[in-house]
């Protein structure tokens, strides 16, 4: 059971670090992943006073958590990383642009949606029009049901939806993967897990020599079933593997 596993944890305070402009409490344009977000965690752990840390992150997340590790490995006790080898040669335009177009889709989606609608009609209606607008290759690693569960809304004042993640300002930050990261330098000798989905398209298991380089003592777990989200696609089995990691 995870319960009985979180128990034999020992008392941990977590914190959760949003990057600025990807959520609906952080307003503004996203943070350049490689130039400041892991000096702003750097600097979090300094202001409460956290001389070492379990660090867990997602996606451009998990490339603030890599960067972290890397250049300050003496302050990070075990590194997770989700669905992302933080190899900026993989991270091709090509391959963004594809994530732009659904989130474009999915942005048209919304605005068609109808004032005082429900908000389960509301997401169905946007999960219908994305599955009906999107490729084929896209519908192959995606299934309705986890993609559904991805929906997340807010009600606006005059009774239609926005999402609660800031997708503008993501989209906008792909629009140039160029700029979007550095590639990432150094060694981390510490504990380091890479939990990636079988499904996923950024294929985290092409990039493990990438990995290795960087991270010798790394362990890549894939899990069936699961796309870019691992953690919202597979909720049971990523737990799982997360504290069993954590508990070594």
């Amino acid at each position: 059971m995870i319960y009985l596993r979180l128990l034999q944890m020992p008392l941990r305070e977590k914190c959760t670090l949003l990057m600025r402009g990807t959520m609906e409490t952080v307003s503004g344009a996203m943070c350049s992943t490689s130039t400041v977000t892991w000096t702003i965690c750097s600097t979090f752990m300094d202001r409460i006073g956290a001389r070492k840390v379990i660090l867990v992150g997602h996606s451009m997340g998990g490339i603030t958590a890599i960067k972290t590790a890397l250049r300050a490995p003496e302050r990070v006790e075990r590194l997770v990383v989700e669905d992302i080898a933080g190899n900026k040669e993989a991270l091709s335009q090509e391959r963004m642009n594809s994530i732009v177009y659904f989130l474009s889709l999915a942005i048209k989606a919304i605005q068609q949606v109808p004032a005082g609608e429900d908000e389960e009609k509301a997401k169905h209606f946007i999960l219908d029009f994305l599955f009906k607008n999107l490729p084929d290759e896209f519908k192959k690693h995606n299934n309705k049901d986890n993609v559904l569960s991805r929906i997340q809304l807010k009600r606006t004042a005059d009774g239609r939806y926005n999402f609660r993640g800031n997708i503008e300002a993501v989209s906008k930050a792909l629009q140039n993967a160029e700029s979007l990261m550095t590639q990432p330098t150094g060694l981390y000798e510490g504990a380091a897990c890479f939990i990636y989905g079988k499904l996923s398209p950024l294929n985290v298991p092409s990039e493990e020599q990438f990995i290795k380089e960087r991270f010798p003592k790394a362990k890549l777990i894939g899990i069936e079933n699961a796309t870019h989200g691992v953690h919202n696609d597979c909720k049971k089995e990523f737990t799982e593997i997360l504290l069993n990691f954590l508990l070594e």
